[in-house]
């Protein structure tokens, strides 16, 4: 059976402002960071397709949803003060993440978070092969990376997580998904947005894209596709 993941951090927006871009890459499941419950009506065409899914809010914090749909969901758990949800399915976990930037935690607290979020995924992965999607804060492709965010890629490597865009585009140079506000002082494009597969099914995977920039969102939405 293949599946369609998309991940997309749409930067503190509403679903009723989100709605319509998120449903038009009718994927199986979506994974959203940073977005608020719906405050306003949809058309009808929305709500029908909204329908087809079996949505998970999160509230807490920065705000977390996971939209799935024509899966059976066998548990749900939310994890470090809102910023994982997981869901298992009957041959795989999915791990919704929005994790802390180092910027704001600083050096200390922003290892220690990365490190605990690791040992997690270690655990959850004993009993079944693991997807993790959503804004991991680990910037790739900038100069000079923060020692604390190349550690933080390399260990999670190191314990058998495979990046997939990566893998199935190892020569795409200059790939970003998220693009600094103008007021912010970054001046750089760069990847903040991934999807990792524990690596005993990274040979699962069909494809792995990142989307046009569109919507309003400083995030650009991410495609997986997998063999399940």
């Amino acid at each position: 059976m293949k599946i369609k993941f998309l991940s997309w951090n749409t930067y503190r927006k509403r679903l009723h402002t989100f709605a319509e871009p998120l449903l038009s890459f009718d994927a199986d499941i979506i994974a959203v960071q940073e977005i608020k419950p719906p405050i306003k009506l949809m058309s009808d065409e929305i709500y029908e397709k909204l329908s087809e899914y079996q949505a998970i809010w999160n509230n807490v914090g920065r705000g977390e949803a996971i939209l799935v749909r024509d899966l059976d969901i066998k548990e749900l758990s939310i994890d470090f003060n809102g910023r994982v949800m997981t869901i298992d399915f009957d041959y795989f976990s999915f791990v919704n993440v929005c994790a802390p930037s180092l910027k704001i935690f600083g050096e200390e607290e922003y290892n220690d978070w990365h490190r605990e979020f690791r040992r997690y995924l270690k655990r959850l992965k004993l009993s079944h092969p693991v997807i993790v999607g959503g804004t991991f804060n680990i910037r790739t492709n900038i100069d000079k990376i923060p020692p604390e965010e190349v550690d933080a890629m390399k260990n999670l490597k190191r314990i058998g997580f495979v990046d997939a865009f990566e893998k199935m585009n190892p020569n795409q140079e200059n790939a970003y998904t998220y693009r600094p506000p103008k007021n912010s002082g970054e001046d750089f494009d760069r990847r903040n947005d991934y999807f990792f597969v524990s690596k005993a099914f990274s040979n699962n995977i069909i494809s792995a894209t990142i989307e046009p920039e569109n919507f309003e969102s400083n995030h650009r939405p991410i495609i997986l596709e997998m063999e399940i």
